[in-house]
């Protein structure tokens, strides 16, 4: 899907859920985060789609997950196929955000700049993101500061989007104002796609 190569290797039916074993090609391209939309469709056009609440997915590593989907286990179907139209994935050289507390800057930021409005209050860092539909995930993961050393976050938040589309985001950063600039937080989902639209029999 636009040039990025995924394997899936298994799909495993159990009562309450379908697990999907995904590997992405290590010499691509972009960073994948999330498989948004895939999904199992049956001969009839019935949908097996994401489990709606609970664990969706188990990363095994940057390039291997095991994909969840709500199972129809009780139903044997003639023909089963994987389906998928777009994937949450960035550039690698732009998996991550660089920023400046002290002078309340972002330094760095993948395409389409969609945080904005750095500000700093206490130990907290906020941000305003901006997306054409409200995007729920949290984007960050492991944050370290300048010299390399990972910081442990006390709590983060995600505040609804108001009638703009702006999404606040929180991230605590214990003894703020002391750490070594800039700080870096590598992302774990962002409001950016590659789309197609593939279709695979898998029975």
């Amino acid at each position: 899907m636009e040039g990025q190569k995924i394997s899936f290797f298994k799909a495993d039916i159990y009562p309450l859920r379908a697990a999907i074993h995904v590997k992405m090609d290590p010499n691509n391209s972009k960073r994948i985060f999330s498989f948004d939309d895939l999904r199992l469709v049956d001969e009839n056009g019935e949908t097996w789609n994401k489990i709606a609440n609970g664990i969706t997915a188990n990363q095994i590593s940057p390039e291997e997950a095991i994909i969840y989907l709500q199972s129809n286990y009780f139903r044997e179907p003639k023909e089963l196929y994987l389906v998928l139209n777009k994937i949450q994935a960035v550039d690698k050289d732009e998996d991550h955000v660089i920023v400046d507390p002290k002078n309340q800057k972002i330094l760095k930021q993948p395409k389409g700049r969609f945080l904005s409005n750095l500000r700093v209050e206490g130990n907290d860092l906020i941000f305003d993101m901006h997306a054409k539909k409200e995007f729920r995930s949290f984007p960050f993961t492991k944050i370290t500061d300048a010299s390399g050393r990972e910081i442990l976050s006390k709590y983060s938040s995600i505040l609804a989007s108001d009638e703009e589309g702006v999404t606040e985001l929180h991230v605590n950063i214990p003894n703020l104002n002391t750490r070594p600039n800039p700080i870096f937080l590598e992302l774990t989902a962002y409001p950016s796609w590659i789309k197609g639209n593939e279709k695979i029999k898998i029975k």
